[in-house]
């Protein structure tokens, strides 16, 4: 079943639009309870009913005070940017209030495990940013929008954090969580407004990283028309359906852009970024955005493909001109050749000393082993 998510009454109070059937809330919550018969009630949970369960069947809950429930198809927990929940970045676009580990805020940091692959340091980053962003939501969001628009996209969410332009290449993945959820939070709330006059258009942007998304967005003046800009991979064809669904639900037309370039490209761009910028990805992440998007266009053209509020647009990045191409260009192939043929390049690269040791094991991951002998050992 497709999520139902929050959304903002014009009084302020935060109401879902299906029924809630479960509710946890903590002292100081104020609530409001309209029932099946449109009768309202109003309280305030005290300390000694706090962690009660409530049951309202049948009936929706507001939550008044800025306070947002998660959605309605789940357990509803008030929360003001409790902890994040334990997801892929992209698999639920959510609101800045989602559950945690516990009701009614995060948990304690005892209880809090890194996960698997992320060192002590990256996990205190992780959480760092998460309190940061819970504890000033409107300052970090008022800021994104005044440095980046209405273009949508966590790599440059993360650059709010002082943490992660410290260390890019150390930090993405932890500060992954803060930024995707100030993204998000953006999309729900531009999907949420009326759009300027001629720009009630959604734009998605599709396909791997380093493809040339962002370029291509520039030179097709996709933003300049849209309401909002959502510059993603769409390598998650579940959320990408999901997310073209609650697009056009809100009353949008939607623009898909998919960007097309060779791996072998694409991994030369993401170095030249890394030297720049300090943003690696692993070479599995290319090759899994790279395949995750081109999956996703098949599915979505094909479910959305007649919806006459729908666009696609294929663009072939291959040569120093980008150019218009076709659904043909996200043609699924085996990628066992040119994942072992990307492995070779990154180990000539360091080997000739034109990446660092710590991009090198960045890029190539935790499960590949140890690199090559380092060229300045003789």
């Amino acid at each position: 079943m497709r999520d139902k998510v929050a959304e903002r009454d014009g009084r302020g109070a935060t109401e879902t639009k299906s029924p809630v059937t479960e509710t946890s809330l903590k002292t100081g919550d104020k609530v409001q309870l309209t029932n099946s018969k449109s009768e309202k009630r109003s309280g305030t949970i005290k300390a000694d009913n706090e962690n009660a369960t409530y049951q309202v069947k049948g009936d929706e809950i507001a939550c008044i005070g800025g306070k947002i429930p998660i959605r309605a198809s789940e357990p509803a927990r008030t929360a003001n940017l409790s902890s994040e929940s334990e997801t892929k970045p992209e698999d639920k676009t959510e609101s800045l209030a989602s559950a945690g580990g516990r009701s009614g805020g995060a948990p304690p940091s005892g209880e809090r495990r890194a996960p698997p692959g992320m060192d002590p340091d990256e996990f205190r980053i992780r959480e760092q940013t998460l309190e940061k962003l819970r504890a000033h939501p409107e300052e970090y969001l008022a800021e994104y929008r005044a440095q980046f628009g209405n273009v949508l996209n966590a790599d440059e969410a993360a650059t709010l954090f002082d943490e992660y332009n410290k260390n890019p290449a150390k930090y993405r993945v932890a500060i992954h969580p803060a930024a995707t959820r100030i993204r998000d939070e953006l999309f729900r709330r531009a999907l949420a407004e009326q759009a300027p006059e001629g720009k009630n258009r959604v734009v998605f942007t599709a396909g791997a990283n380093a493809a040339g998304k962002s370029t291509a967005l520039a030179v097709s003046g996709s933003a300049k028309y849209a309401q909002v800009v959502f510059d993603s991979t769409f390598s998650n064809p579940e959320h990408a359906k999901r997310l073209l669904e609650q697009a056009l639900a809100a009353g949008k037309t939607v623009a898909v852009v998919h960007v097309s370039r060779p791996l072998e490209d694409i991994f030369q761009a993401m170095l030249d970024r890394a030297k720049h910028q300090g943003r690696v990805v692993t070479i599995e992440q290319i090759i899994g955005s790279h395949g995750g998007s081109a999956q996703a266009m098949h599915i979505l053209s094909r479910e959305f493909g007649h919806n006459p509020n729908v666009e696609f647009v294929f663009i072939d990045n291959a040569s120093h001109a980008a150019r218009i191409g076709t659904l043909e260009l996200t043609a699924l192939r085996d990628y066992t050749e040119i994942r072992e043929r990307l492995y070779d390049l990154l180990d000539a690269e360091y080997q000739a000393g034109r990446i660092t040791e710590e991009n090198y094991r960045r890029i190539r991951g935790r499960d590949r082993g140890q690199p090559p002998r380092d060229p300045s050992d003789g």
